[in-house]
């Protein structure tokens, strides 16, 4: 099997200005319009390794940039030596302990404030943190330190979980107990399109009856309603009681079957000794 042809440094150039001068997220679109010999994960690590940016994010990056270089050059001259250290430790740890170690920047985070909108999308979709670390190729501490980090993000997933669940709960108990609303009755009679105002009306449905009891009173509407008997040593009788209702029961028998003895004669009947042979 052939191998796929690797991309040269400024086929991958032009890539990335097309997809930066785009405004669609994501690199399927990419692979398919350019026709590409590699897949939309190969050209989302590329993009991740390069920093793809849109221009509209570049813009703010460029724009922080200036920033923090304005907000250095108004910045107090640094203190050198001895005097700094101390003065770290001091604000940092007092007197009860060691030197303290200032935390080196490390690489640009992968975070984009496009993820808000894809985020809230895959809540609404039922996928758990550790399925949305997965589609954003981070640990799920990465997402955790996201959501501290940046607040329309943690807004997005609360939406997408919570606010979701609430809309599907109220849908299913109108759905239960019934609902109307306005609707529009379009018909075209000769020729005219007549446009009437109407109320469409649902009624309850049972189904959906059923599925809200049995979840929010499974104890009330369970399918099969187990009955549990107890039965109680103490109330079977004893020894002697059980002698009594047998010998009772002997003595019923007995007279029975003395009120029996002989009434085919009386009644004039005779049997055949033949037929009892």
């Amino acid at each position: 099997m052939a191998a796929r042809p690797k991309l040269a440094q400024d086929e991958w150039e032009a890539i990335q200005r097309r997809w930066e001068a785009d405004e669609r997220e994501g690199y399927t679109w990419l692979v398919k319009e350019l026709g590409l010999p590699v897949s939309a994960p190969a050209v989302r690590k590329r993009a991740i390794k390069d920093d793809w940016l849109k221009l509209s994010a570049r813009k703010e990056r460029e724009a922080e940039k200036k920033k923090e270089a304005r907000a250095s050059r108004k910045a107090p001259p640094k203190e050198s030596g001895n005097h700094r250290n101390q003065a770290i430790v001091s604000e940092n740890h007092g007197n009860h302990e060691g030197p303290h170690i200032e935390t080196i920047r490390g690489r640009p985070t992968l975070y984009r404030p496009e993820y808000c909108a894809q985020v809230y999308k895959l809540c609404l979709l039922g996928q758990t943190d550790e399925d949305i670390a997965d589609f954003f190729m981070i640990a799920v501490q990465t997402l955790y330190n996201w959501q501290e980090k940046h607040p329309d993000f943690l807004e997005s997933m609360r939406n997408g979980k919570v606010l979701a669940d609430a809309e599907v709960v109220e849908s299913l108990y109108r759905r239960a107990v019934g609902y109307s609303h306005d609707d529009l009755h379009i018909a075209v009679s000769m020729g005219d399109v007549i446009k009437t105002e109407i109320k469409k009306h649902y009624p309850p449905d049972v189904t959906a009856q059923r599925f809200w009891l049995k979840n929010r009173r499974p104890h009330d509407w369970k399918e099969k309603v187990e009955v549990k008997e107890e039965v109680s040593i103490e109330a079977f009788p004893d020894v002697d009681t059980l002698k009594e209702i047998f010998d009772e029961s002997q003595r019923r028998s007995l007279v029975n079957a003395r009120k029996h003895l002989g009434r085919a004669d009386r009644l004039g009947l005779t049997i055949d000794q033949a037929d009892l042979d």
